[in-house]
């Protein structure tokens, strides 16, 4: 244990010493001043002697030694708090060079299953530690929900977010005060769920593009295109493949769409990622494991001093102190 205030004990330590010096002045001159005027008494050796006085005399002067006592030790007490007793730890923080944008088809075929996938790309936050993760969720266009970051209680609290977002009726938003905010931006553009477009604007989310770094991509949608895009799905995967960013696909249509879920797979493993039926068990280990495996610099992050505050003990001891001083004052009189 540090303390934070180190001037703190000096003045503490000065102000005992001049309570002391006052309260032996205070007393030194009360004594005088009743010798000078006291009155003799005869015989009042004979009530000293008593044992009865004798017993009362000692108790009292105990009971005043032991208020003193616990009021030197609650002053102690309470000048170590003030002083701000403190526990420092050094702590490293790890960061890999891997980036992984969480793209998220949020059209109208997609309403009733963007929740559970909000859940999933959650339990993928869940299983990285030290990794970038952002978020861009599109439709006719495509919307940066938050950037690449490595502060997971952010992007966590985000996630909870979104979701609570996606849950609501996006429709309704006039009738009701309804926080659709994650849908605002995605239908600039004519059509609907433009799946070339938003895998690309997914590409172009990377930032450091000098860097060594692994760059994934996790896509969910249901390849129901709706509309005229600027890119298709084949060239968006070619642009993702020429920057070296693997695509992992979610496809929660795969049972009434095979058509769409094949050009998904086969545009997926051209990028050297993979697919996967969302409903898949395995579907987050397995791309977990893949993102993991990729190569990948473990950067150490710089040493942080972190205090954190140890003021339980002190309290404590001023808590029963005050309740000491209490007491004996009551068996004192005062």
């Amino acid at each position: 244990m540090e303390i934070g205030i180190l001037w703190m004990p000096i003045l503490l330590a000065g102000l005992v010493v001049l309570a002391v010096g006052v309260v032996a002045l205070v007393l030194w001159r009360r004594r005088r001043r009743r010798e000078e005027e006291a009155l003799p008494v005869a015989h009042s050796d004979r009530l000293t002697r008593l044992p009865g006085y004798r017993r009362l005399l000692r108790r009292y002067r105990a009971v005043l030694g032991g208020l003193a006592a616990v009021t030197i030790v609650a002053t102690l007490a309470a000048g170590a708090v003030a002083s701000r007793p403190v526990t420092s730890v050094v702590e490293n923080s790890d960061r890999f060079t891997r980036d992984i944008v969480l793209c998220l088809d949020v059209s109208g075929s997609m309403a009733q299953v963007d929740a559970r996938i909000v859940d999933r790309f959650g339990e993928f936050a869940e299983r990285f530690a030290g990794e970038r993760i952002g978020l861009v969720v599109w439709d006719s266009s495509s919307v940066q929900v938050f950037p690449l970051t490595d502060d997971y209680d952010y992007l966590t609290a985000e996630l909870e977010r979104v979701k609570a977002s996606l849950e609501t009726d996006r429709y309704a938003e006039r009738e009701a005060d309804i926080d659709s905010y994650v849908f605002e931006g995605t239908g600039i553009a004519e059509g609907a769920s433009l799946i070339g477009d938003g895998l690309a604007s997914c590409v172009l989310r990377f930032d450091r593009l000098g860097d060594e770094r692994s760059r994934s991509i996790i896509l969910a949608t249901d390849n129901m295109v709706n509309g005229d895009p600027l890119v298709t799905l084949t060239e968006a995967g070619e642009f993702a493949a020429e920057r070296g960013v693997r695509v992992y696909g979610l496809n929660p249509a795969e049972d009434y769409a095979p058509l769409e879920a094949r050009e998904f797979q086969t545009v997926m493993e051209g990028t050297e990622g993979a697919y996967f039926a969302f409903d898949d068990p395995g579907s987050v280990s397995t791309i977990v494991d893949r993102v993991l495996s990729e190569d990948a610099t473990h950067l150490r992050g710089a040493p942080e001093l972190i205090y954190y505050d140890e003021p339980a003990i002190p309290l404590l001891i001023v808590t029963i102190a005050f309740g000491l001083l209490l007491l004996l004052a009551w068996r004192v009189r005062l």
